[in-house]
C-alpha cells in the first residue's frame, strides 16, 4: 500500500488527525468459520 497512515485515516474515517497525535488504536472484529466471535487485542499503530 502506498498511503501513509494519516492519509488512510482521513480517507476511511473521514477525520483529520491533529499534529500532536502520534498513534491510532484500531479495533479489529472478526469471526471464525463457525461464526464465533474471535477476540483480537487492540492494535496500536504508531507513526510520525
Amino acid at each position: 500500500m502506498d498511503k501513509k497512515v494519516v492519509d488512510l485515516a482521513r480517507d476511511v474515517a473521514k477525520v483529520e488527525l491533529p499534529p500532536y497525535r502520534n498513534h491510532l488504536d484500531v479495533v479489529v472484529a472478526c469471526e471464525d468459520e463457525d461464526d464465533n466471535d474471535v477476540d483480537i487485542p487492540l492494535v496500536s499503530i504508531y507513526f510520525r
